[in-house]
């Protein structure tokens, strides 16, 4: 199907405005909506209070001279750069049999910028980071392990620079750790990364508590990422909480923002007994603004075990854009604008646990999706708990008015998004599935008037349990006659010609 793609690029239905939810299951249980509100409570670079708790000592970094700029030539210099200053790279660094610990932590955030010399873009190469002891945190109660080029940075600018070929990894050894790992940087508050480009692997795997891998960043608080290429494999693991991975930044935080991106290679997170996010982009997202990025990479999500606690469900969400993306409020929204992936494969196996699954996302709320666009194919594999797929989004959360209990409050838009690609579904329990081309459940009805101009591919394969285009699919609607989508026609989609070009037969957004 996704050789065919190239060719048949994208053949389109237009989907009527009144469309009816397709479902293998007449209802769901609201009162069984997934948890997907992180615990995580962000700010843990830069030491908050901690009720005069003590933290370990974390290892020493310089403060350094904030007026300071000094030229990095070597990895010795690289070693030596303070908490302050504008360091300068000059030259390619190969850092191959350099021993080398992340620079900046939780108390001595990096805060300064490293950045190629005027008109450069230098590299460095073979960068290993390897974190396995978990430094005390700013509480008594947790710890916190970072890895990355930076361990932590607050009010920095990382700009023109290269990592290939990197290593990165960290491993909590005490059950209380959260541990976060990205190629730039573990945790990224206030922190700007432009024109910059990774490479290589990052894993992230905790004892007990929450993992983050990111191939820019694990965590990005009130951040801003532009103009970036991440091509990582990038996993996580064995969490017994949570397992979140993306391809530039598991978790965003506040009022982060991410543009002009690319990812490449590969997105994974397996929880051994908890809840495991996966996305393209962004694993998980609370707040923030999302505006042409593009994911070519392979995503997967992975629930081994039903979780123990009644407080956290066990379930996989893998989106191929991003994976939970559930904004504070209607007012604080998310927003993804001329986002797409490309041609990949996006996977969800919940085995006793759920599992959401969407070629854009597996789950939203608060979020508005405007000009996206996804060629994945998408898979679930679940045994019995409810689980929800489609091409396009998994399962679409909505609530009603607070001041009128008769008026309804959209709390998401999708115009002029469109699905293309193969669905694949394995369930234990049909009665527990819910399907669809272009949203798989949709928690209020009247909502759907919130989702116009968009389309899904009437053409694709849809399987459930090994029967092909099984009856209680459906097509979430009645399908119009094919349009061949080129930049000719994009206009009927709401799309602005200016904005999008043809390459190798992809539309790609400017």
């Amino acid at each position: 199907m996704i050789s065919a793609k190239r060719f048949l690029a994208l053949f389109l239905a237009l989907l009527m405005l009144t469309f009816s939810i397709v479902a293998c299951k007449d209802e769901v249980d609201e009162t069984d909506e997934p948890n997907v509100d992180d615990e995580f409570t962000g700010s843990i670079a830069g030491g908050p209070e901690n009720n005069g708790a003590k933290p370990q000592e974390p290892p020493p970094i310089a403060v350094g001279d904030a007026n300071a700029v000094i030229e990095i030539r070597t990895a010795d210099d690289l070693k030596k750069i303070a908490q302050n200053g504008t360091y300068i790279l000059m030259n390619d660094i190969d850092m191959t049999g350099v021993t080398f610990a992340p620079i900046g932590n939780y108390e001595y955030p990096f805060k300064g910028t490293l950045k190629s010399a005027e008109g450069e873009r230098f590299t460095i190469s073979n960068v290993k980071v390897s974190v396995s002891e978990a430094a005390v945190g700013p509480t008594k109660t947790y710890s916190y392990a970072y890895a990355g080029l930076f361990g932590a940075t607050n009010g920095a600018t990382v700009s023109s620079i290269n990592v290939t070929n990197a290593d990165i990894s960290a491993v909590s050894t005490d059950e209380y750790c959260f541990v976060t790992s990205g190629i730039i940087t573990g945790y990224a508050i206030n922190t700007t990364v432009n024109n910059c480009s990774v490479s290589g692997k990052v894993y992230s795997k905790s004892k007990l508590f929450n993992s983050y891998a990111g191939g820019i960043c694990g965590i990005l608080e009130d951040g801003e990422i532009t103009n970036c290429v991440s091509d990582a494999q990038i996993e996580t693991a064995d969490s017994k909480n949570r397992a979140v991975s993306g391809g530039i930044a598991a978790l965003a935080l506040l009022d982060s923002s991410v543009s002009h991106t690319v990812v490449r290679g590969s997105v994974k997170a397996v929880a051994s007994n908890g809840v495991a996010y996966a996305a393209g982009l962004v694993g998980n997202t609370r707040k923030g603004s999302y505006t042409v990025c593009r994911s070519e990479a392979d995503v997967y999500a992975e629930t081994l075990e039903v979780n123990a606690t009644e407080a956290l469900q066990g379930a996989a969400y893998a989106g191929g854009i991003v994976g939970v993306s559930s904004a504070p409020n209607e007012t604080d929204k998310t927003t993804f604008t001329r986002c797409y992936a490309i041609d990949k494969t996006v996977t969800a196996v919940g085995n006793d646990c759920a599992a959401y699954a969407g070629g854009i996302a597996a789950y939203i709320a608060y979020t508005d999706f405007t000009h996206c666009y996804t060629l994945c194919d998408v898979s679930l594999k679940a045994t019995a708990k409810n689980s929800f797929a489609s091409t396009g989004f998994g399962y679409i959360s909505t609530t009603k008015g607070n001041s009128n209990a008769d008026n309804y409050v959209a709390d998401f838009y999708v115009k002029g998004c469109f699905s293309y690609g193969d669905l694949n579904v394995v369930h234990g329990k049909i009665d527990h599935m819910l399907l669809g081309t272009l949203y798989g459940y949709i928690s209020d009805e009247t909502s759907k008037t919130n989702i116009r101009l968009s389309f899904y591919n009437q053409n694709a394969t849809y399987t459930l349990n090994g029967k092909e285009n099984p009856s209680t699919l459906g097509k979430n609607g009645t399908a119009k006659v094919s349009l061949y989508f080129t930049e000719a026609n994009i206009s009927d989609f709401g799309w602005a010609s200016s904005e999008w070009e043809t390459v190798d037969g992809y539309l790609y957004a400017k």
